[in-house]
């Protein structure tokens, strides 16, 4: 008798009026439905086929909050056992702005049930289950007896070219091709192509700056994958953790996904797949402690889907993409060629072949000031052709291998190991982090994995110090990173932050918790995380209002003093969150030392509007008095009035802005002195570089190269013949050596000195 296995599972949908209404009886298939294999990933599976029924009366180009409350349950039997599924709509791979478009502009996207979906099913005994639509793959002739195929994990295997050390080491062909690039430059300066051009003069301590999969990576001394020194609490550093995604759906993904049906259901299939995908890697990161780093997600903010129209008419010509020779560091070079500076990362999905078992490629971030990976903003790099703009935070993944479709179990390992170059972490390469053996590699292996064995979804010590470090660099803004990521749109329970649903949170690990009435997500009473303990009537992590012993403090406790803007706050006694405490009146309470005026509780207005004026800065006259605080009537665009002579004005005559206000039409701030001060954008080493090479003659420079390098040979001879000369009438007590000339000798015998200096 089969054993029985409820399993909860998501379905992939991004419409929140999606009301599933599924007959909860599954098709049985005869035991003829039974393959042997199913091309070069998929060595065992089973025809599988149930009722497909969805309401489709709703379409949508954003995605729009998830209503969660329509389920259905399925059940199958499947590889010798029963399946029992709760599916409910899962939109946590869209932000709430998502929107999908096309060549032609934006575009409804739906996902209804009446098209198969994919599913990742997890046993309680620690088995894995795929099920894909069985249209995907072409060995499989229509009509089947079933729109799907189920298999087990255990049942992916790897083509011999993701296996040996060649058709994995894709590094080795990045390196090679960067070298030619360079034009013979070095192995080891081969990645100075790909540099910004203020970095041009570093030395180069990793040779790629390109990491591919499968490939093999360069991998530092362990001592270089410590974390580092200290942890990086969310209270320490931001606590944004939501990196936006811009997904580009290349035509040959898009016209195998068209294969046999309409434009509808093409864009359906590629918005499963991409919530499928986005989800599973989010599952994975999402786990991980970055040390001290916790709930790092993905969102898909932007999906581009270049349709058949990509490549037809005045199209093609613009569309690089189009055509049918690139290989994978050539399409990631063009595809980095357009601005993705509204993402945190931007990725490229196709259904090409790369060539030599190339499964992804992604550019390597690092915690230094090279450049590369995610947040990494739009700027000028070196190539052969010079220097051009270039987006670095992107990458390349293929979902097909050798003209067929590479196994989800393969796919969702590539997506999170592309995405791991981008969050700077190279290949595994020391023993301890490709350990092998029954538990296999991880997810930086350098080359593929089936995703079977437990270390093939987790990262290894020394991927998690790789990223923690490069997180810690964004977080902090350490060597002039930029924190692209965005704060979560739903709360996350371990990152010390109390947010709605939750009942407490004091962090992400039981060891970090001082929180004596709250359960942290890791704890080992196996308790749900951010809940109270039993007995606990609050936790300090929920407001200044609870005591340290779980309980409320009374009602005369001051949980928030008074302010220049705010009157102080007491609490309930009834809640663990101090009340909003009252404003003082908008407009006429003064703040800032009479500079300002209160507007909600907030020191924002201008003094001048409590005397119904607007601010006004004088862009004329001294320093001093550019930092006196002037005033205009409401709506003029005239000059700033006295308010010396202003009989209203008069109270503030003659007050100055405080230090850090800005002056002169906001091109300057009152210093310490309270003296305006502008800005000078070009800065001192500016100044010093006009002085000593004015524009003129940095200009002269250029256009009479030739001319500079002549004149700086005749330098160089002049110096040597200076040398040469002088050298005869330096004294030295070397016996051996003639006597030294004096000056007058030399002078009055040239020929002399020519005749000894020649010898």
């Amino acid at each position: 008798m089969a054993t029985k296995y409820e399993t909860t599972a998501c379905l992939a949908d991004h419409r929140t009026e999606l009301l599933m209404r599924l007959v909860a009886v599954l098709l049985l298939l005869p035991a003829g439905s039974r393959a042997t294999e199913l091309g070069p990933f998929i060595r065992n599976f089973e025809l599988l086929s149930y009722p497909l029924q969805a309401n489709s009366s709703a379409r949508r180009t954003k995605r729009a909050t998830a209503d969660t409350s329509g389920t259905t349950h399925i059940r199958f039997s499947a590889q010798g056992r029963d399946f029992h599924l709760v599916l409910g709509p899962d939109v946590s791979a869209f932000s709430n702005d998502f929107v999908a478009r096309t060549p032609s502009g934006p575009v409804d996207v739906d996902f209804h049930t009446r098209s198969p979906v994919t599913w990742r099913i997890s046993t309680g005994d620690g088995r894995v289950f795929y099920v894909e639509p069985a249209w995907r793959y072409p060995a499989l002739q229509s009509p089947q007896p079933g729109h799907s195929i189920v298999y087990a994990a255990e049942d992916v295997r790897l083509p011999p070219e993701l296996q040996g050390t060649r058709g994995g080491c894709g590094l080795d062909r990045l390196q090679k091709h960067l070298v030619a690039e360079g034009a013979g430059l070095p192995a080891h300066q081969a990645s100075h192509l790909w540099r910004s051009p203020q970095h041009r003069g570093r030395r180069i301590r990793r040779s790629p700056d390109i990491a591919e999969y499968p490939g093999v990576g360069t991998q530092e001394p362990r001592t270089r994958h410590r974390a580092p020194k200290g942890r990086i609490g969310a209270r320490q550093a931001s606590n944004r953790r939501l990196c936006h995604l811009q997904i580009v759906v290349d035509h040959h993904l898009y016209e195998f996904f068209a294969k046999d049906t309409d434009d509808k259901t093409a864009r359906e299939r590629i918005t499963s797949l991409v919530n499928v995908h986005i989800t599973s890697t989010n599952v994975i990161y999402s786990a991980v402690d970055f040390d001290g780093i916790v709930g790092m997600r993905f969102v898909v903010q932007d999906l581009r889907i270049n349709d058949t129209g990509a490549c037809n008419g005045p199209e093609a010509r613009r569309n690089p993409f189009c055509r049918a020779d690139l290989d994978a560091t050539v399409m990631l070079k063009i595809f980095s060629y357009e601005s993705r500076n509204e993402f945190c990362l931007s990725y490229a999905w196709t259904y090409r072949d790369l060539g030599e078992g190339t499964l992804g490629l992604a550019y390597l971030a690092y915690a230094s000031k090279e450049i590369g990976g995610v947040c990494e903003k739009y700027r000028r790099v070196n190539t052969r052709e010079g220097t051009r703009l270039m987006a670095l935070n992107s990458g390349v993944v293929t979902f097909s291998l050798h003209g067929g479709p590479v196994a989800q179990a393969v796919s969702e390992v590539t997506v999170a190991h592309e995405f791991g170059h981008s969050f700077g972490s190279p290949h595994d390469q020391s023993r301890e982090c490709a350990p092998g053996g029954v538990n296999g590699n991880f997810i930086m292996y350098p080359r593929a994995t089936t995703g079977l064995r437990p270390n093939n979804r987790r990262f290894s010590s020394c991927s998690v110090g790789s990223i923690s470090r490069l997180l810690h660099a964004i977080l902090n803004r350490l060597y002039d990173k930029e924190n692209c990521f965005l704060t979560h749109q739903q709360s996350f329970c371990g990152n010390n932050v109390h947010e709605e649903g939750e009942q407490c949170d004091c962090g992400f690990h039981e060891r970090d918790c001082r929180d004596k009435c709250c359960y942290a997500p890791k704890n080992q009473a196996g308790a749900k995380g951010c809940t109270l303990k039993p007995n606990a009537m609050c936790s300090p992590s929920a407001g200044a209002c609870c005591t340290g012993e779980c309980g409320f403090t009374n009602a005369l406790h001051v949980c928030a003093v008074a302010n220049e803007c705010n009157e102080q706050s007491r609490c309930t006694g009834a809640q663990a969150q101090c009340p909003e405490p009252p404003h003082k009146p908008d407009h006429v309470t003064e703040c800032n030392n009479g500079t300002q005026v209160c507007i909600e509780g907030r020191c924002e207005g201008s003094i001048c509007q409590k005397y119904q004026y607007e601010d006004c800065q004088r862009v004329s006259g001294s320093p001093a008095d550019m930092c006196l605080v002037d005033c205009k009537a409401p709506g003029s665009d005239g000059p700033c009035l006295d308010t010396c002579k202003e009989p209203r004005l008069r109270p503030i005559c003659g007050k100055k802005r405080e230090r850090g206000a800005a002056c002169n039409e906001n091109r300057g701030y009152c210093d310490v002195f309270r003296r305006c001060r502008t800005v000078d954008e070009g800065g001192p080493l500016n100044r010093l570089e006009q002085l000593l090479v004015p524009n003129r003659l940095r200009a002269w420079i250029k256009t009479h190269t030739w001319l500079l390098a002549i004149m700086g040979v005749l330098v160089l001879i002049s110096v040597l013949l200076f040398i040469r000369f002088c050298a005869v009438m330096t004294p030295t007590n070397n016996p051996r050596l003639p006597r030294a000339k004096t000056f007058k000798e030399s002078v009055r015998h040239p020929l002399e000195l020519l005749k000894i200096t020649s010898n």
